[in-house]
């Protein structure tokens, strides 16, 4: 049986934010009131967060919300 390979985008500063933290990432879910499934798919790209989601994983991992979800501009160059 053949699988499907699914297309996702890492979102590695997201990824690397979190590890930096040395919080495990159901504990920064908790902290921003982010589902575990929600938060995972986030990372892995599967689904895009929210305006207040990104500002409250910023809030939590203590960083800039562009630093943690550049715009397609930035990452273009």
């Amino acid at each position: 049986m053949k699988m499907k390979a699914r297309k996702t985008n890492i979102n590695v500063a997201l990824k690397v934010a979190i590890v930096e933290s040395l919080m495990e990432q159901r504990v920064v879910g908790y902290k921003t009131k982010i589902g575990e499934v929600r938060l995972s798919k986030i990372v892995n790209g599967a689904e895009q967060p929210t305006e207040q989601e990104k500002r409250a994983l910023a809030r939590v991992l203590k960083r800039d919300v562009a630093a943690i979800f550049p715009s397609p501009e930035a990452l273009a160059s």
